[in-house]
């Protein structure tokens, strides 16, 4: 009798101490099956299925991705965390999320979620697979196997369910789909629609181009014409969608940011503000040596403007068309600093940054100098992965895998057992 009692006691304490040690699992504690490698989809941590249920839902995955590039993930714990998410659904819908089952912009994944505690099932399904398993359609499933579910028997049902979803999604008219790639379906606008949206864009587009094309007092022309050529380059795209009207003002911006007018800026001596652009015989007596080299360089452009009044003179500066290639020397001030040499010194690697000595000329005064340059690490990328390669078992793979980047709406259903 004493054995007995003694028996009883260790058998309660083991039961205790298992509930005390099972799992509950967040979102971000449970294990991804493509830690293990790309050929892996079932994620099995405390062996609620058999070894050999989860190989051959795995290799139904598997050959599911082959034929149709659909991700199908089966997770099947014992505890998820239901006071943090409320319900199966949610934990369920964060981790499709989170791991981003299916491909992305595809959004073709499906997550089969078993939590054996809290007699859950729950599919989950990306938006690009909805239209081929509506909510009806994964409910329909799930109820044809809640009898094995109910019983305990979670290795046939849910090999059950994954088959079933498989053979929903191989169909000839569902794998025709697939391979086109879910597509939402496009806004249809009427020829009216079309002709409204590209007057508003037309009128947006000319009261930006009416402020840019005019510009303020004190800049020269060639900042005007600068400072207006985002708006060309944005009805340049816009008119091969709205080629009426706005290719009409595409024509017209670009003309105009061609030929825009120069603004007088006002004298700073007498306030004047109609001061006279000097002509192009005479303003070089107005340039300094280094401004005349730039102007010869293309790295500035000026603008020489003169008082009637009181024979003032402003002069206004913008960088020219090569202002990109040269820097403002150090010693004469001029922009006509050009790199003329590099030498690497220490080879950028994937763990150390490098070093890199470039030597700079200056085009107007000659002077020689260089500049020490820091060479960022190296990126490494890494190499694309492909389910679709051979595998090594499910027992067997090498280094780790991904999903795909998908994402879902919520699609899906759910039951008790």
């Amino acid at each position: 009798m004493r054995r007995f009692f003694s028996t009883l006691v260790y058998l309660i304490l083991a039961v205790g101490l298992f509930h005390i040690s099972a799992a509950v699992y967040d979102v971000n504690t449970i294990p991804d099956p493509k830690q293990q490698g790309q050929d892996y989809y079932v994620c099995n941590p405390d062996g609620v299925l058999s070894s050999d249920a989860a190989q051959k839902i795995n290799d139904n995955s598997v050959l599911l991705e082959k034929e149709t590039e659909v991700e199908l993930c089966v997770v099947a714990i014992d505890n998820f965390n239901e006071e943090k998410y409320g319900d199966a659904y949610e934990f369920a819908l964060d981790l499709f999320n989170l791991w981003g089952i299916g491909k992305a912009g595809l959004n073709n994944g499906v997550l089969l979620f078993l939590a054996s505690g809290s007699r859950d099932v729950q599919i989950i399904t990306g938006g690009g697979v909805e239209g081929l398993l509506p909510d009806i359609t994964c409910g329909q499933i799930i109820d044809d196997n809640l009898d094995y579910l109910s019983q305990g028997d979670f290795n046939t049902g849910i090999e059950n369910i994954a088959r079933s979803i498989t053979k929903h999604l191989t169909t000839s008219t569902a794998m025709a789909e697939l391979l086109l790639g879910y597509k939402p379906k496009q806004v249809s606008y009427t020829t009216f629609n079309y002709f409204i949206i590209g007057f508003v864009i037309l009128i947006i587009l000319a009261f930006i181009g009416y402020k840019r094309l005019n510009g303020v007092p004190g800049q020269s022309k060639k900042q005007i014409q600068q400072q207006a050529a985002a708006g060309q380059t944005a009805s340049g795209f816009l008119s091969f969608v709205f080629p009426f009207p706005i290719l009409l003002f595409y024509l017209y911006y670009r003309y105009a940011r061609k030929n825009v007018k120069p603004i007088p800026p006002v004298c700073n001596n007498c306030g004047n503000q109609q001061m006279q652009q000097v002509s192009d015989d005479v303003r070089e007596q107005y340039l300094t040596p280094v401004q005349l080299a730039e102007e010869r360089l293309k790295s500035m452009e000026y603008e020489v403007w003169q008082c009637p009044d009181c024979k003032t003179i402003e002069i206004l500066s913008a960088k020219g068309s090569q202002g990109g290639k040269y820097d403002v020397c150090p010693t004469c001030g001029a922009h006509a600093y050009e790199t003329t040499d590099r030498l690497t010194l220490q080879r950028a690697t994937y763990t150390s940054t490098g070093k890199r000595r470039d030597t700079k000329t200056c085009a107007y005064c000659g002077h020689v100098g260089t500049v020490l340059v820091t060479l960022p690490i190296l990126v490494q990328t890494a190499p694309s992965t492909s389910s679709h390669g051979s595998r090594g078992g499910f027992g067997g793979g090498s280094g780790s895998g991904s999903w795909g980047g998908g994402s879902s709406f919520g699609g899906g259903a759910g039951r008790k057992f």
